[in-house]
């Protein structure tokens, strides 16, 4: 029920209250209650003469008269509840009033809400989710190296041999920060292609994950051939198993550079379109 409706039923209850207690006048009718004038009283029975006295040797006494019977009393019982009738009109007005009051009150109290007004963040436009895809997508291309991979085949194989990992607290950092690197950057090109306003800004975004995911697994064919290749040598492999594992590596280590050089033009495109 709205504001409006509420106070509008609480004015016609009060009119009919009013109204209830009013006679055709206007005026608060009040109820008057008539005490007892005696009028009806019940009169005494004649009082019984005594017999005519006779020469018998005793007198025989008249009878007790009947007591008179009283008025009823006019109690004051009747004038207090015709007093206190009276005033029950006002009374009820009075309190349909106060209920009245406290239910504005109430109403007035519960509109009086705090408007939080919050400013929505304009959309991320297809060209940001390109500035954002590319300044991580170069970050990777930069640090996915063939130093960082024969880094991590070193450290693996060392900590295999209980050893400890390899020294390079700036490669460890770096290897570290690769999967977040990873996710941003791929994140801001999914957007950046769905919200292309062309197929080819779209196919732009598509080809630099491309790139970087091809890269991502370059790296880490890499660093397992010198992992491989560190254990054979440990292990006193032949000259075959120790010629066949170099052969691994410098393939890995070519394949990882096609695969930054692929990036790397993927880079060049998306970068003319930011």
């Amino acid at each position: 029920m709205t504001t409006r409706r509420i106070l509008l039923v609480t004015a016609l209850l009060v009119l009919s209250l009013a109204a209830a207690a009013c006679n055709e006048d206007g005026q608060i009718q009040l109820p008057t209650t008539t005490a007892g004038d005696g009028s009806d009283t019940t009169q005494a029975p004649e009082t019984t003469q005594a017999p005519e006295t006779t020469q018998a040797p005793e007198t025989t006494q008249a009878p007790e008269t009947p007591e008179t019977t009283q008025a009823p009393e006019t109690t004051t019982t009747v004038a207090e509840e015709a007093s206190a009738s009276d005033w029950t009109p006002l009374l009820i007005l009075l309190g349909v009033l106060l209920i009245a009051l406290l239910i504005g009150l109430l109403i007035g109290r519960g509109r009086k809400t705090t408007t939080v007004v919050t400013t929505a963040a304009p959309p991320v436009t297809w060209r940001q989710s390109a500035q954002n895809g590319y300044k991580n997508a170069r970050w990777l291309s930069d640090q996915m190296t063939d130093d960082l991979a024969i880094w991590r085949g070193n450290a693996v194989f060392d900590a295999a041999q209980g050893a400890g990992a390899s020294d390079g607290t700036a490669m460890a950092q770096t290897w570290s920060q690769l999967p977040q690197r990873m996710d941003a950057a791929k994140s801001a090109l999914y957007t950046m292609e769905a919200a292309a306003p062309d197929p080819n800004t779209a196919e732009v975004a598509r080809n630099t994950v491309t790139a970087l995911t091809a890269v991502r697994g370059a790296l880490d064919s890499r660093a397992d051939a010198r992992t491989n290749f560190r254990q054979l040598k440990a292990d006193g492999g032949g000259d075959d198993a120790l010629g066949a594992a170099r052969d691994r590596e410098q393939r890995t280590s070519d394949n990882l550079k096609e695969t930054r050089r692929q990036l790397h033009t993927a880079l060049t495109s998306l970068n003319t379109l930011i």
